[in-house]
C-alpha cells in the first residue's frame, strides 16, 4: 500500500513523497522497518510526540492530525495529514478489509473462543 491510498481512504492530504509501506503501527516502541506510524492520542499520551522514535525504528511515513503538523515536517518524514487519527485508523481498516472478498466470522464471548475458532477453521 502507498501513502496516496492512505490519503484517499482517510480524506487526508499527503505532505511529502508518496512511499510504499508494509505494515502499520500505533506504538513507536514496536514500530518496524518499512511501516507506517499512525499517531494516536489518548488521555495520557500523544503519539505525535513519538514520531522521531518511530522513524528511528524504521517507520517510513506517518499519519498525523492536522493540528499537530507544525514542527513535524522537520523530521523529513512523509506525512498524511488527517482531521482525526483515531477515525482515520478505522477508515484504513475498512478500506483494507474492503479489498478482500473472503468471509469474515467474528467470535466473541468470555469462554470457548479458541475451541470455536478451531472448529470453524476445520469446517472452512
Amino acid at each position: 500500500m502507498d501513502l496516496l491510498a492512505v490519503a484517499r481512504a482517510t480524506d487526508g492530504q499527503l505532505l511529502g513523497e508518496n512511499v510504499q509501506f508494509c505494515g502499520l503501527s500505533t506504538d513507536s516502541r514496536s514500530s518496524a522497518a518499512g511501516e507506517l506510524f499512525l499517531a494516536l492520542r489518548g488521555d495520557n499520551f500523544d503519539g505525535h510526540h513519538y514520531l522521531a522514535a518511530a522513524k528511528a525504528r524504521g517507520a517510513v511515513a506517518a499519519v498525523v492530525a492536522a493540528d499537530a503538523v507544525d514542527g513535524l515536517q522537520d523530521l523529513s518524514l512523509p506525512l498524511v495529514q488527517v482531521a482525526e487519527t483515531r477515525l482515520s485508523l478505522g477508515a484504513l481498516a475498512a478500506d483494507w478489509r474492503g479489498r478482500f472478498t473472503l468471509p469474515l466470522i467474528a467470535v466473541t464471548g468470555s469462554n470457548g473462543k479458541t475451541t470455536t475458532k478451531e472448529m470453524i477453521a476445520s469446517i472452512l
